[in-house]
């Protein structure tokens, strides 16, 4: 009876270790997990982009229209950090109201430039194939042209930008949306200026 009680305890033993076992290896074996990165990978991309002026010394309030970019990256990860190179077009567009007269104005800005933005990004896992990600980095935006109506000015034509992004990845789609804020002053003067940035974007990665 002792025996047969011993056995059937040791029988028990093994079978808890073998399912503890194989539950392990299900767990961490790759071919059960999915991963959203791969070690190098490239994308293009475009969007739109919404831009707000900021001018503390004038009496001028702003409003945005819609603007374009498109370009392309390159990210190397290293499991789920990502560090992302880019390079892009950028088109910023929005209008004024004059404060002092607000029927009669008819102020808009536009500008053109090459968008250098580099970022270090965090991939959260996943089983199905998609993820969220988030990041955060700077940017080197060189100006191809700006113009301002009935305000004579010239912008810095190398601008400083600091960004934040989260986005979805669906396999080789994602949907991402960057928040962007200038560190120098816009224009080359001892006006003062600051420009922001927020732009959806719709990619594809291989």
């Amino acid at each position: 009876m002792k025996k047969s009680i011993l056995f059937a305890a040791f029988m028990m033993a093994c079978s808890l270790v073998a399912a503890q076992t194989s539950g392990n290896i299900s767990l961490e074996n790759p071919e059960f997990k999915y991963k959203p990165y791969k070690p190098v990978e490239f994308s293009v991309n475009a969007g739109y982009n919404l831009t707000s002026m900021i001018y503390p010394d004038l009496h001028l309030t702003s409003a945005s229209q819609p603007g374009l970019t498109f370009g392309f990256t390159a990210q190397k990860n290293f499991e789920s950090i990502g560090l992302r190179l880019g390079a892009s077009y950028e088109q910023n567009r929005s209008y004024f109201i004059d404060e002092n007269d607000p029927m009669h104005s008819s102020l808009s800005f536009k500008q053109s430039s090459i968008n250098i933005p580099v970022t270090l990004l965090y991939n959260t896992p996943s089983r199905n194939g998609s993820c969220l990600y988030v990041g955060a980095g700077f940017n080197m935006r060189y100006s191809l042209g700006a113009s301002m109506e009935k305000l004579n000015y010239n912008t810095n034509q190398l601008q400083w930008n600091t960004h934040i992004v989260i986005g979805l990845k669906f396999k080789h789609l994602y949907i991402e949306e960057e928040f962007g804020s200038q560190l120098n002053d816009l224009i080359n003067s001892s006006l003062k200026s600051k420009m922001g940035t927020a732009m959806l974007k719709i990619g594809f990665r291989f």
